[in-house]
């Protein structure tokens, strides 16, 4: 099967199982759990994460926490068709609806920071060779690619995992999967 193929029946699939029936809340709870324990989030001082919509991983509550945390707190910015870029946010109440139906920061200036001590990625599907499946704009990646002295964390609800996805050599590997049931890394 080509890989386009194999991606989008990987992505029907997985999102056949974020409308089922499932208890996200229990679920999120324990992602949120498990990442604020991890040491990469407690040494964080400047954290980029996605902010979630349409049944991913809850990370408003992340966000908000890591708020009041005195952690400097980073989401994307959708420009164009193919790109995004950082903004420092000071309170979650900054953020608005975009043209994507996605909560952003509109008329924040793109961040200079040239690396994050972690940056929080969602995902279709991850595999345990540490591969992601994004939405296929290739946004993240693409943003990734900019930074790549960050940590890479990628939050997914377990029946996300999946046994292997294929990839490009533009595809970026992260460096944990934190799931409602693991924490997976490769070391």
């Amino acid at each position: 099967m080509h890989i386009d193929k194999e991606k989008a029946k990987i992505r029907a699939d997985i999102k056949v199982k974020l409308k089922d029936n499932f208890n996200k809340r229990e679920q999120d709870e324990k992602i949120f759990n498990s990442l604020i324990k991890t040491e990469y989030y407690k040494k964080a001082k400047k954290i980029f994460s996605y902010v979630s919509f349409n049944g991913e991983v809850d990370t408003h509550r992340i966000i908000k926490y890591a708020l009041s945390d005195s952690k400097r707190v980073f989401v994307p910015y959708i420009i164009g068709k193919t790109d995004m870029y950082a903004v420092e946010i000071s309170s979650f109440n900054e953020l608005q609806t975009d043209k994507f139906n996605i909560l952003s920061a509109p008329g924040k200036e793109e961040s200079s920071v040239k690396d994050f001590d972690i940056i929080i990625i969602p995902g279709i599907a991850f595999d345990r060779e540490m591969n992601r499946l994004g939405r296929g704009g290739g946004y993240f990646d693409r943003f990734l690619s900019k930074y790549a002295n960050s940590f890479f964390i990628g939050l997914a609800f377990d029946f996300q995992l999946v046994t292997k996805i294929p990839v490009t050599h533009t595809d970026i590997k992260m460096d944990i999967i934190i799931t409602d049931k693991e924490i997976i890394k490769l070391y």
